[in-house]
């Protein structure tokens, strides 16, 4: 799935999706600074982790954004997922943990063992465990890709994209 993460003029960026099956779906971010999008996050974490059935995995198999969004918003709220039709959506409450404690750490430069604490907080608020793959052996290479991501990111003049694959070449 090609994505595209457009650093847009106005209020907004956005998020221009191309799925494997041709099918196309972009959606606004509204702005934080010179923050990147939440969803880059998601990527960087999700895909380099890797976290599985979380928001990038579901919307490669087709799931609506819409949807997607407003589940994402009521676990942030701590609000379990209403869910959907024979599907899990435990990746994606993981995802939104494991996202939230990393980024967080992130925007005020913490060390990685707070950071692990927050991600351990973030689980616990919801009767989950850190998953096991996420240590302070893997979590320091995705945060320094992500420092590099972020840096690339504020430095991406206005209209320009950052130009990602998902998932993510691990070679």
């Amino acid at each position: 799935m090609d994505i595209k993460f457009v650093r847009a003029r106005g209020r907004h960026d956005w998020v221009h999706v191309t799925r494997d099956d041709g099918s196309g779906l972009k959606w606004p971010w509204t702005k934080a600074g010179d923050q990147p999008p939440h969803d880059l996050m998601h990527f960087l974490i999700e895909g380099h982790l890797p976290l599985r059935n979380g928001f990038w995995d579901l919307v490669a198999d087709g799931v609506d954004f819409g949807f997607l969004s407003a589940e994402a918003d009521r676990i942030a709220r701590g609000v379990p997922p209403k869910g959907l039709a024979g599907r899990d959506l435990g990746g994606l409450v993981l995802a939104e943990c494991v996202v939230a404690g990393i980024t967080t750490a992130t925007w005020v430069d913490a060390d990685d063992e707070q950071c692990l604490t927050w991600v351990d907080q973030q689980c616990r608020s919801r009767n989950l465990s850190r998953p096991d793959m996420l240590t302070a052996t893997t979590l320091h290479p995705v945060r320094a890709r992500i420092r590099e991501v972020v840096t690339a990111w504020r430095r991406l003049p206005l209209g320009e994209s950052l130009d990602v694959t998902y998932p993510p070449s691990t070679g």
